[in-house]
């Protein structure tokens, strides 16, 4: 499965590692690209980890490292993306905004998933 997932903070290179590890291609993007680049480099580290501590292979790290997508613009056009998460920060004009740029750049067959701990996902 392909997945994108714009917000490169806490939350969201925590899904990418999960998602990565897990076998999925993980497109991550943020407005700001020195988080993405922040957060590539902390699933790595966080990966290394895993592998000195016997948790994973070094060829299961190479793998899911190299699953890792970083984008250089989170609304880029994204025909094969199937699952969508959206994990900016909690604000729901933002969370709108991001996803109304989404919904116009990804296929409408993408299933959309919001992260949030504190708003209402039906508003």
């Amino acid at each position: 499965m392909r997945i994108r997932i714009v917000g490169a903070g806490a939350m969201g290179r925590g899904i990418a590692q999960w998602a990565a590890s897990a076998g999925h291609t993980v497109e991550l993007g943020d407005v700001r690209p020195e988080a993405v680049t922040d957060a590539l480099d902390f699933v790595a580290s966080m990966l290394d980890r895993a592998v000195a501590k016997g948790r994973m292979s070094s060829a299961e790290r190479d793998g899911a490292v190299a699953r890792l997508v970083p984008l250089g613009e989170p609304w880029a056009a994204g025909p094969e993306v199937e699952l969508v998460i959206e994990a900016v920060r909690e604000d729901l004009a933002t969370k709108a905004e991001v996803f109304g740029k989404l919904e116009r750049a990804l296929p409408s067959s993408a299933v959309f998933a919001t992260n949030t701990s504190s708003l209402s996902v039906t508003q």
